[in-house]
C-alpha cells in the first residue's frame, strides 16, 4: 500500500481566509521574485525600531479587541448669537505614473493636493471637550458654527468616515484604535476662515491615512456609477448604495507581518475573522526604502476588494499561497483575480503595480503587471484549454475584458459592470448568494452569467482566458436523486504534467503526489450536499485498454470555520489516511473494476469530492468511473 504524499502543506491557517497568503506565508512567483502577501516583500537593513506609533508592547495580534472606537461625530450644534469657522482639508499622495507605454517606475514626489473628502471633523475646546461635529464636503470644505468668544479652539479632521458616501475608518492599531487627524487652532472673536489643513507625504506621512481613505471612498463611487440602474437591466441585479464599516490599520513605518513573527518582509491583507485591513507601512521604522503601500492605490483598493467580498457579496477562498506560474484552487484563484480586477476597474487602468521605496531614498517596482490579454509567451499563460479557471490572472484579464472596449484577439465583448454585479450580488439558485452555492470560483460565475436573461455572449472573453463556462472542472454539483445511467465519467490521464510551469508554456513534471498533481487534467471535483450522519463514498473505475491508471478518492470537508475543502490539506480530508482508506493500489490488470471507499460519520454540510489520478507509478490510460453515495449513483444536478 502506498499513502500518496498527503502531507504537502504547511502553510496552516488559523482564520478562514488568509487573504494574499498566510500573512508570510502566502507569496506569488514570478520568475524568481517572491513576492510576499499582496504587498510585495522587501527586508530592510535596519535592525531598530519597529515603527509606528503603537507602542511596540501593545502589538498582541490582528484579532485583539482594543479600546471602544470613539463615536462617530457628525451632527453639528447650532449656537445662538455664534459666528461661522470655515476651512478646506487637503492630503498630498506620492505619485505612480500610470503611462502605459513609457513609465517612469517607483514612487515619485507629492502630486497636487487632493481634497480630503465627506470626512469627519471635531472640534475641541482648550480642556478637550468635545463642542461640535460636521463633515467634509466633495471639495473638502468644512463650515460650522461657533460660541462669539476670545477662547481657542482646536479643529481636526480625522481619518474616518460613516455616511452615506462610504464607511471606513483608517486607524494605527487594533490595540490602541487611534484614528490619525491634522488640525490647526481657531479663536472665534468673529466669522473667519482656518485656511487650509494639509496632510502631507513626509515626516509623520499622515498623507498615506488620508490617501488609504480617499481609495474606500473610490470603490464605493465606482460601484454606485457601475450599478446605477442595474436593477431596470438585470432582474437579479440590485443597486449598490455603500458599503458596511471597514476598519483598516495603517501605521507609518510598521510591517503587520510582525504580527505573524517576522519584521523583516512586508505585507498587506484583510483578514475576514475580524474584517479588517491592514496596510503595509514600511519595514523598522524605513518609509524611504522598503517596502510601503499607503500610496499603492493598486494593494489597497485589491485589500478592499476582499473585504467587499466578504462582506457584500460571498467568498468561499481557503487563502494560502498563490503564484503565477501555477494552478491554483479555483476559489483563491477567483478571489484573487476578482481584487485585482476590481482595483483596475476603480483605478480605470488596467495595470497592477507594487512599488517600495520612493525617490528620497530608493525607489523601485516590484511588479507592473499588464492586466490587458497577453500575447505570445508570457509567464502567467495558462497553458491547456480550460485551464484559465484555476489561474488567478487569466480571471483578472477576462473580467477586465468583458468591461473594456479594446477587443483582444477574438472577443469583442463589451458588457457593464453591472453584468458582473448581477452574478456576485444575486441570491437566486446558482449566484453567488445562492443559499445552496458553496465553493465558489470563476465556473460558478460563468455558470449563472450564461443564463441571465439580458446577459451578453461572454464565449471570446473566455476563449482568450482559457477558461470554461461551468462547473465540470471544479465543484460540478452532483447528488442521488438525478437519472444518469450508470453514471460512467471518462478522465484521460496525463503523464509529466505537473501543477507547476516548468517555463512559460511549458508544463512541469509530476512525480507523484498531490503537491504536484495537475489540477485541472489530473483530478475531477464535485460538490455534495450531506445531510449529517454517515456519509460512505464510493469510486468504481475500469482501465479497459492499456495501462491501468490509479485512482484516489479524497473527499473534503468545508464547514467554513475549521476545514476549508483545501486541496492536499489533511485538516481537511476526512478520509482515515492511516487506514490508506480510497488509497489502494490497484492490481495493475486491464478491464478489471477496482474500488475505493471512503466512510465516516460527518456533520451536515458541503463536501468536495476528489478523484486522482496518482502518477508515481506512470498515470496510466484512459478510464472510465463512477461514483455512488450510499449505494446510488451520484448523477449531475442543478444546484437546489
Amino acid at each position: 500500500m502506498v499513502l500518496h504524499d498527503l502531507a504537502i502543506r504547511t502553510d496552516k491557517f488559523p482564520m478562514k481566509k488568509q487573504v494574499c497568503g498566510a500573512l508570510l506565508n502566502g507569496f506569488l512567483v514570478v520568475m524568481g521574485l517572491a513576492l510576499v502577501g499582496c504587498g510585495g516583500s522587501q527586508s530592510s537593513s535596519g535592525g531598530g525600531s519597529l515603527g509606528g506609533t503603537c507602542e511596540l508592547n501593545g502589538r498582541i495580534s490582528t484579532e485583539v479587541d482594543g479600546p471602544t472606537v470613539p463615536s462617530y461625530c457628525s451632527g453639528s450644534t447650532t449656537y445662538s448669537g455664534g459666528v461661522t469657522i470655515t476651512g478646506a482639508a487637503t492630503y498630498q499622495a506620492r505619485q505612480i505614473d500610470y503611462d502605459l507605454v513609457s513609465p517612469t517606475t517607483g514612487l515619485l514626489d507629492a502630486g497636487s493636493a487632493n481634497p480630503i473628502r465627506y470626512a469627519e471633523v471635531t472640534v475641541e475646546d482648550s480642556s478637550g471637550n468635545q463642542v461640535q461635529c460636521t463633515e467634509t464636503d466633495a471639495s473638502g470644505n468644512f463650515s460650522f458654527d461657533l460660541p462669539n468668544n476670545s477662547s481657542t479652539y482646536t479643529v481636526k479632521v480625522h481619518s474616518r468616515a460613516n455616511n452615506s458616501n462610504y464607511k471606513a475608518y483608517v486607524m494605527n492599531c487594533p490595540e490602541e484604535n487611534e484614528a490619525f487627524y491634522i488640525s490647526g487652532s481657531v479663536t472665534p472673536d468673529s466669522s473667519k476662515s482656518i485656511g487650509t489643513l494639509n496632510a502631507p507625504v513626509t515626516g509623520e506621512i499622515i498623507g498615506g491615512a488620508f490617501n488609504i481613505l480617499d481609495q474606500v471612498l473610490n470603490a464605493n463611487d465606482y460601484l454606485r456609477t457601475a450599478t446605477s440602474g442595474c436593477s431596470s437591466v438585470h432582474s437579479t441585479c440590485s443597486d449598490f448604495s455603500v458599503a458596511p464599516l471597514a476598519n483598516i490599520y495603517w501605521d507609518p513605518g510598521f510591517n503587520p507581518g510582525y504580527y505573524s513573527g517576522s519584521s523583516s518582509s512586508g505585507t498587506s491583507f484583510y483578514t475576514p475573522s475580524s474584517k479588517r485591513l491592514f496596510i503595509l507601512g514600511g519595514i523598522n521604522g524605513d518609509t524611504d526604502n522598503t517596502d510601503t503601500d499607503h500610496f499603492d492605490n493598486s494593494v489597497i483598493i485589491h485589500e478592499y476588494g476582499h473585504f467587499l467580498e466578504d462582506n457584500v457579496f460571498a467568498s468561499d477562498s481557503p487563502g494560502g499561497s498563490h503564484s503565477l506560474d501555477r494552478l491554483i484552487d479555483p476559489r483563491l484563484a477567483w478571489s484573487e483575480g476578482f481584487a485585482n480586477f476590481m482595483q483596475a476597474a476603480v483605478l480605470d487602468v488596467p495595470r497592477y503595480i507594487d512599488t517600495y521605496g520612493n525617490v528620497d531614498g530608493s525607489t523601485g517596482e516590484y511588479f507592473r503587471l499588464n492586466l490587458e490579454r497577453q500575447t505570445g509567451t508570457y509567464y502567467d499563460e495558462p497553458i491547456n484549454t480550460e485551464e484559465g479557471n484555476f489561474r488567478e490572472l487569466s480571471i483578472t484579464r477576462m473580467l477586465w475584458d468583458a468591461i473594456d472596449t479594446d477587443d483582444d484577439g477574438s472577443e469583442s465583448t463589451d458588457s457593464a459592470f453591472s453584468e458582473i454585479w448581477a452574478v456576485i450580488s444575486s441570491s437566486e439558485a446558482g449566484g453567488f448568494l445562492g443559499s445552496s452555492s458553496a465553493f465558489r470560483s470563476v465556473g460558478l460565475f460563468h455558470d449563472f452569467q450564461t443564463g441571465l436573461s439580458s446577459g451578453t455572449d461572454w464565449s471570446g472573453v473566455r476563449a482568450n482566458a482559457k477558461q470554461r463556462e461551468d462547473r465540470l472542472h471544479y465543484a460540478r454539483y452532483m447528488d442521488t436523486t438525478g437519472v444518469c445511467g450508470s453514471g460512467l465519467i471518462t478522465i484521460v490521464p496525463q503523464s509529466n504534467a505537473g501543477n507547476v510551469d516548468a517555463s512559460p508554456g511549458v508544463m512541469g513534471s509530476d512525480p507523484g503526489g498531490l503537491s504536484t498533481s495537475h489540477l485541472l487534467l489530473n483530478n475531477d471535483f464535485y460538490h455534495y450536499k450531506h445531510d449529517g450522519g454517515t456519509l460512505t463514498v464510493t469510486l468504481t473505475y475500469t482501465t479497459a485498454s492499456g495501462t491501468e491508471a490509479d485512482l484516489d478518492l479524497y473527499v473534503y470537508s468545508s464547514n467554513g470555520s475549521t476545514t476549508f475543502g483545501r486541496f492536499g490539506t489533511s485538516n481537511d480530508i476526512i478520509n482515515n489516511v492511516s487506514a490508506e482508506e480510497g488509497l489502494s493500489v490497484p492490481n495493475g490488470t486491464v478491464g478489471d473494476t477496482e474500488t475505493e471507499q471512503v466512510s465516516q460519520s460527518v456533520p451536515a454540510g458541503d463536501y468536495l469530492i476528489n478523484v486522482n489520478v496518482y502518477t508515481g507509478d506512470g498515470a496510466g490510460s484512459s478510464t472510465d468511473y463512477a461514483l455512488q453515495v450510499g449505494g446510488t449513483v451520484l448523477c449531475p444536478a442543478d444546484l437546489p
